[in-house]
């Protein structure tokens, strides 16, 4: 590393670990001698891996959610005359002042380094993993969208079931953590019930492969949202031989996708009901969120005990436990997401509120949850969307003790 002053590199570079990654690209325009030095470590895959786990271990004294909105109208009439905008923001939901937990302040930032502006108007979020957004369409999911909005970068993938002519069922984008490597996978099947076919992009490669499902698979219901967690994306599907709703999941790391019974609870319900629980991720583990629809109402909070990690056994048995229940609570609509020891929830105005899990108070939080819009734990970070060589180090787990969900 070129010496950009008179501290010790190892100092340096210590220092330079601490720094947001807009900060970084800001100081590579100090001197040609600043740019090399700056350059080199962001092109490192070791320190990258480290500015990543620093920035998630900073994420957990203060509270960092992202809303992000690809789509919006001008006017609540535009909306009912179905017109549509092309509008493109993250907004930034931060709050470093403990003083007033009630309070949110915004920021919002226009993603302008977007390609295919005429595109974009029916986009939604695949997942995020590690700072990358994995964006799809609705209409059509031929193209996908890698982006890092920290470093402005995009990159664009051709969805490769798409030009065999099949229709998409399932997509998840995730870590393996054992290559220290970004994956993408895509289902689908030609006809209802005919073969399934599987397919897996690999960044470090970037290169599609055709992998094996030993499962049987159906179509996952369209109103159910999927979900990452430490290396293993999830979704909700309908067994078609036990003509019950289940969830599959696909670990990233051996390429490998296996099917996970509801709760008995939680399944009987469903048969009732007619309608799926919704997925979280508490303290790095997978959750059920089971709803008492009514005036108030309750949510079961279900929780996979960490002996069902599906990461190196062929043979994985599954457990749930119920860890409590939410509510009461008046005006709820959906879940958005945790953070630490606490539910975000949208209410029927479409106030974003927090209930937390601990004192069990609800918070409200004078920021409203717009429409196509998606609350996530994001954090930012140095990974490039961009093929470059992957050291061997990988992203640390964050304790579960810790309080922090998975980005």
């Amino acid at each position: 590393m070129a010496i950009i002053c008179e501290l010790p590199e190892e100092v340096v570079e210590e220092i330079m670990l601490r720094l947001s990654p807009e900060a970084l690209k800001q100081f590579k325009c100090v001197s040609k001698t600043w740019y090399a030095s700056i350059n080199a470590l962001i092109n490192n895959p070791a320190f990258v891996v480290k500015h990543l786990e620093i920035t998630k271990r900073k994420m957990l004294s203060s509270r960092f959610l992202q809303f992000r909105n690809l789509t919006t109208v001008d006017s609540p009439l535009e909306e009912q005359e179905g017109s549509v905008k092309n509008a493109k923001h993250f907004l930034t939901l931060t709050n470093d002042d403990h003083n007033n937990s009630d309070y949110i302040p915004c920021v919002t930032k226009d993603p302008n380094f977007l390609p295919l502006d005429n595109w974009l108007t029916d986009f939604f979020m695949v997942g995020n993993c590690n700072g990358i957004i994995c964006l799809s369409r609705y209409s059509s999911p031929d193209i996908i969208l890698l982006l890092n909005p920290a470093l402005r970068e995009t990159k664009v993938l051709f969805n490769s079931l798409i030009c065999d002519y099949y229709k998409i069922r399932y997509m998840g984008f995730g870590y393996d953590s054992g290559a220290n490597d970004y994956k993408f996978v895509v289902v689908g099947a030609k006809e209802y019930r005919s073969p399934i076919k599987a397919d897996v992009y690999t960044l470090r490669t970037e290169s599609w492969k055709e992998i094996q499902v030993d499962i049987e698979l159906c179509d996952s219901p369209n109103d159910c949202k999927a979900v990452y967690c430490n290396g293993v994306f999830y979704w909700f599907y309908w067994d078609i031989s036990t003509h019950e709703f289940t969830i599959t999941c696909f670990d990233f790391g051996d390429e490998v996708f296996r099917s996970i019974p509801l709760p008995d609870y939680v399944q009987r319900k469903v048969r009732k009901l007619k309608k799926n629980p919704e997925f979280g991720v508490w303290n790095e583990s997978l959750v059920l969120l089971s709803f008492h629809w009514g005036d108030p109402a309750f949510i079961d909070m279900w929780v996979m005990n960490s002996n069902s990690n599906v990461a190196d056994a062929e043979e994985v048995s599954y457990s749930w436990t119920k860890h409590l229940t939410i509510g009461p609570l008046v005006h709820i609509t959906k879940s958005l997401v945790f953070w630490g020891n606490e539910l975000y929830l949208r209410a029927e105005s479409g106030e974003i509120v927090s209930y937390n899990l601990s004192t069990k108070e609800l918070t409200h939080h004078s920021v409203y949850f717009e429409r196509f819009g998606v609350l996530v734990v994001y954090v930012k970070s140095l990974v490039s969307v961009h093929k470059k060589a992957r050291s061997n180090s990988t992203v640390e787990s964050i304790h579960p003790d810790s309080g922090l969900t998975c980005p």
